[in-house]
């Protein structure tokens, strides 16, 4: 995907300020189209993984043809994870870092510093399957989370 195609794909600019509102529009478009309620929560983690499992099942889905719908998946996971990890934030990569095969260059930073990739991470889950379970990857976002709380005690 050539850079800033994704961008003339998206309503919004592509920012951090911007990565909520992206997410309230894949909880719109999977209430209206798919009838799947996202609500924020953690356990919603695992409808997200099953809706990526369902779209890795259909024939000739790929990234590509998706890319505005992983996105916006992305930006959604990453709100979780915001909403449920204290001093986690949205940042943008340098122009010369891309966060996948998307280049959004939107990600993560956890209050440790450490940066995560829900964005890419979603990505992977469509092409190799149960190998990028989502709902581990936001287990082992939590253990980062834990080992800083566990340093400030």
């Amino acid at each position: 995907m050539p850079a800033n195609s994704l961008q003339e794909l998206v309503p919004f600019e592509i920012n951090p300020a911007n990565a909520p509102r992206f997410a309230a529009r894949i909880v719109e478009t999977m209430r209206e189209v798919e009838r799947i309620k996202l609500d924020y929560s953690v356990a919603s983690i695992k409808k997200v993984d099953k809706i990526l499992d369902d779209y890795g099942g259909t024939k000739g889905v790929t990234p590509r043809k998706i890319a505005v719908t992983l996105f916006e998946l992305g930006c959604y996971v990453g709100q979780v994870i915001i909403r449920h990890n204290r001093g986690a934030k949205w940042v943008l990569l340098p122009d010369d870092e891309t966060e996948s095969s998307l280049n959004s260059g939107l990600v993560v930073e956890l209050v440790t510093g450490t940066i995560i990739n829900p964005i890419g991470k979603v990505e992977k889950r469509l092409v190799n399957g149960d190998g990028d379970y989502l709902p581990h990857f936001y287990q082992m976002v939590e253990t980062i989370d834990d080992e800083d709380d566990d340093e400030g005690a």
